[in-house]
């Protein structure tokens, strides 16, 4: 994963390509180069460090792309 900016990044996975992006409404969401929006991450506001993942479209690299997103995001916090 690359950061790109203070609430964006690229990430890589094989010839896969995603950018993950902070929405307007605080979440955050990962879209496909290719196929668009794949997921929404939502954190809990009670309790940033939980949260959960909405799947907007099926993707074979969905494992991988939560937990690099989810380690993004703390880190973020820090």
């Amino acid at each position: 994963m690359k950061h790109t900016a203070a609430a964006k990044g690229e990430i890589a996975i094989g010839d896969a390509a995603y950018e993950l992006s902070r929405l307007p409404d605080g979440r955050w969401q990962i879209v496909s180069k290719e196929r668009g929006p794949v997921m929404t991450i939502v954190r809990d506001a009670k309790d940033p460090s939980q949260g959960r993942a909405v799947m907007e479209l099926q993707d074979d690299n969905a494992l991988t792309l939560v937990l690099v997103s989810w380690f993004a995001l703390r880190t973020m916090e820090y």
